[in-house]
C-alpha cells in the first residue's frame, strides 16, 4: 500500500502502531501525527451507517450505540482505506481500544491505515479475526459481489482515498475523491446522497480523479439554507471542482444531479470539459407535460405532510423491475438519511425549472445515458435532449430504468469511460 502523499513519516507509524496493538490490545497515539476532532454524536452514527451502507453491511444497534459512546477525540492522519474485501472483524481505533467492525483483507492481523468508519477522520488501524480486550471476534459475513472494475473478484483491492470538505458562504460541502486523472465529478439525484455512485468510484478510480459530492442539504453535508436556488448550488459545485485544481471537469449528474449538472454549465462553462446527463431533466417543466408535473407536485406534497416517523422518501418508478438485491442495504441507508427540507427544496426547484432555452447552447462534447425502461424520464426525454444539444451521443441501457448506474452499473461505466476517455485532455 502507498504511502500518503500528504503525510510524512506513515512508515515510521506503522510498526510503531502495529507492536502497540499486538502487545496490549491498544493502538498507540501518535502525538505528533495526531489532531483533534470535534465530532457530535449524530455525526459519528451518520459516519458509520453510512460505511456500512457502502460495503452492504449491517451493524447491530447495540454496536452503533457502543461505538457512538466511545469514539475517540483525536486521530492519526493517514488516511488509506481498503475495499473489496470479504471479511468483517474487530479494529482497535489510534486513540483506544473499543470494539468497532471493520472490513478485513484475507490475512489477519493486517495493518492499515483507513478513514475511521465512524467520522471520516483518518486513523491508523490494526485489523484481525480476534477481538481487542473487552470485545468479540468479527467472522466471515456475507457481501455483496463487486461489479466492474479491474480485479473485482481478487479480494483485497486498495487505493488512496480522501474526502475532503469545501465551505462556501458557510455551507460546508463534504465530497470523496478517489483514483488519479481527469477529474470526473458526480452529482446524485434527489433523496440519495454520494453514495449513489459508490459503483462509480470503485470501477472508474483507475483512469479518472472521481468525485461524488453530497450536494448542500445530504449526506455529510450542512444543511440548506433558506431561499437556497439552482444557482447557488452551481455556485458550491464550482468551488468543489475548484479546489481539485485539475481543471475543467467530466461532470456527470443523474436525474436531478443531471439538472444541477446543466445549471452549472450555464453559470461556470469555464469548468466543464463534456457533460454526462443520466435518466434527467431539464427540469420537470422543461421536460414533461404539465399534468405530470402537478401530479408529481401533488404527490410531493402528500409524501411530505405525513409525521416524521412515517415519512418515507422513496419515489415511485425509479428501477425497472425489483430494486436490485446488492444495494438493497445502501439504499435503505440513504433513505434513512434524507432530510425532508432538503427532499421539499429539490422537488420545488425541479417542479419550477425549465432549462429548454440552454440546451441548444451547450458546446461541450455531451453523453447522454438512459434507462429503456425509465418510467419517471422516458426514453422521449432523452430524444428532446438529444435533438436539441449540439452534437449529444445518446446510449440507452437495455433493462435498466431511472437508476441506471445502480441497475446496470457495467453498463453505465462503460459508456461513462469510452466518452470521458474520447474527449481527454490534450
Amino acid at each position: 500500500m502507498a504511502s500518503s502523499p500528504n503525510v510524512d513519516g506513515t512508515e515510521r507509524v506503522r510498526p510503531a502502531v502495529h507492536r502497540g496493538f499486538a502487545r496490549t490490545g491498544r493502538a498507540p497515539g501518535v502525538p505528533e501525527l495526531s489532531a483533534p476532532t470535534a465530532l457530535g454524536p449524530d455525526r459519528v452514527r451518520r459516519g458509520l451507517r453510512t460505511l456500512h451502507a457502502r460495503h452492504g453491511l449491517v451493524l447491530d444497534p447495540h454496536d452503533e450505540d457502543r461505538i457512538v459512546t466511545a469514539h475517540p477525540s483525536a486521530s492519526v492522519p493517514l488516511g488509506f482505506s481498503v475495499t473489496g474485501t470479504r471479511s468483517l472483524g474487530w479494529g482497535g481505533c489510534a486513540r483506544d481500544s473499543f470494539a468497532l467492525p471493520h472490513l478485513l483483507g484475507e490475512e489477519p492481523g493486517v495493518l492499515v491505515a483507513t478513514r475511521c468508519p465512524a467520522c471520516d477522520a483518518p486513523h491508523a488501524w490494526v485489523v484481525g479475526r480476534e477481538a481487542p480486550p473487552g470485545g468479540r471476534a468479527g467472522g466471515p459475513v456475507r457481501r455483496r459481489r463487486r461489479r466492474g472494475g479491474a480485479g473485482a473478484d481478487a479480494g483485497v483491492r486498495a487505493y488512496a482515498e480522501a474526502m475532503a470538505m469545501v465551505r462556501v458562504e458557510g455551507v460546508e460541502v463534504v465530497h470523496d475523491r478517489v483514483g488519479e486523472g481527469p477529474p470526473l465529478v458526480f452529482l446524485h439525484g434527489a433523496a440519495s446522497d454520494a453514495r449513489l455512485w459508490w459503483p462509480q468510484l470503485d470501477a472508474l478510480a483507475d483512469a479518472f480523479t472521481v468525485v461524488a459530492w453530497d450536494e448542500p442539504g445530504a449526506g455529510r453535508s450542512s444543511d440548506l439554507p433558506e431561499s437556497y436556488g439552482l444557482a447557488d448550488y452551481a455556485h458550491c459545485l464550482a468551488a468543489v471542482v475548484e479546489s481539485l485544481r485539475l481543471g475543467p471537469a467530466h461532470v456527470a449528474g443523474l436525474s436531478w444531479g443531471g439538472t444541477l449538472a446543466l445549471e452549472f454549465y450555464r453559470h461556470h462553462a469555464d469548468l466543464v470539459r463534456t457533460l454526462i446527463l443520466a435518466d434527467t431533466y431539464a427540469g420537470w417543466k422543461g421536460s414533461l407535460p404539465a399534468e405530470e408535473v402537478r401530479a408529481r407536485v401533488e404527490g410531493a406534497r402528500r409524501m411530505l405532510a405525513v409525521p416524521p416517523d412515517a415519512f418515507d422518501p422513496t419515489l415511485p418508478g425509479l428501477f425497472a423491475g425489483e430494486r436490485p438485491a446488492t444495494y438493497l442495504p445502501l439504499l435503505g441507508a440513504m433513505g434513512a438519511a434524507v432530510r425532508p427540507d432538503t427532499l421539499r427544496r429539490q422537488l420545488s426547484l425541479m417542479a419550477e425549472a425549465d432549462q429548454r432555452d440552454l440546451l441548444p447552447a451547450v458546446s461541450v462534447p455531451t453523453l447522454l445515458v438512459w434507462g429503456e425502461q425509465d418510467a419517471r424520464s422516458p426514453l422521449t426525454v432523452a430524444r428532446q435532449f438529444q435533438e436539441s444539444v449540439p452534437g449529444a451521443e445518446l446510449v440507452v441501457i437495455p433493462g435498466a430504468g431511472h437508476v441506471s448506474n445502480l441497475e446496470r452499473p457495467e453498463e453505465f461505466n462503460r459508456a461513462v469511460r469510452d466518452f470521458c476517455r474520447a474527449h481527454a485532455p490534450v
